[in-house]
């Protein structure tokens, strides 16, 4: 038996070629011979001129690297790929692998992007803080001028910038705030509560160091003036 199609020699009684997979519609019950015998093998291997796309080759091979044209093409050529479906299937579900698969480097570029930009952040607002012109007074001063006129006091230092030196009163237990009180009033409320910015660790590390009563400079933003609470300030640094 030879297939009419592509000239293979076939087993006796074959339904299907083996080797280009059309079905022999013509064949009988008794595995007669389908068609005459080629003269010779060139014949037969030169019965069908398959264009490139038809190739097997160029279907795997597009199957491996351009799944979605491989499936196409397989589709395609589902004539002499007999198991085409299975094979669609198995590509197809290792396409959509690929493509829910996280994309790692992608990930650690936009994590090195973050921490890039974050540390160019905070060596802009450092430079910032170090170009911030302060208005240089003691908490003795702040608290004189607070005691004789609370009103004045606040429209004078209310969202300034200033440096204040003064003794260390109260190290809030949770590290939030401070407190520079007058060095020569040991009884005033009127001192400064220096609130930290707990993401400093320069803050944090200098506040866990300070001991009750010492002198503390403290450089940042007076944001509050009362006359019972006194002044308060977000720290941009200690010294």
């Amino acid at each position: 038996m030879f297939c009419p199609k592509c000239g293979a020699q076939l087993e006796e009684g074959s339904v299907f070629c083996d080797s280009c997979g059309v079905k022999l519609e013509n064949s009988s019950s008794e595995g007669n011979v389908i068609s005459p015998q080629p003269q010779n093998k060139n014949q037969a291997s030169g019965n069908e001129k398959l264009s490139f796309w038809q190739k097997s080759w160029v279907m795997w091979v597009c199957l491996l690297f351009l799944t979605p044209v491989g499936i196409i093409l397989c589709y395609i050529n589902r004539e002499r790929h007999t198991h085409w479906k299975v094979i669609c299937g198995v590509f197809g579900v290792l396409f959509l692998i690929g493509l829910m698969m996280p994309d790692n480097d992608n990930n650690n570029d936009k994590a090195n992007t973050a921490v890039v930009q974050q540390e160019q952040a905070s060596s802009t607002a450092a430079k910032e803080v170090k170009q911030r012109e302060y208005i240089t007074v003691s908490a003795t001063t702040l608290a004189n001028e607070l005691e004789n006129n609370a009103a004045a006091a606040q429209k004078k230092y209310k969202n300034k910038y200033l440096k204040v030196t003064g003794k260390l009163g109260t190290i809030d237990s949770d590290g939030d705030y401070i407190s520079i009180d007058d060095p020569t009033n040991d009884f005033s409320l009127s001192g400064v509560q220096c609130f930290i910015d707990k993401s400093d660790k320069n803050q944090s590390n200098f506040v866990l160091n300070l001991r009750k009563g010492q002198t503390v400079t403290a450089y940042g933003k007076i944001t509050d003036v009362g006359e019972l609470l006194g002044y308060h300030m977000d720290v941009d640094r200690f010294e």
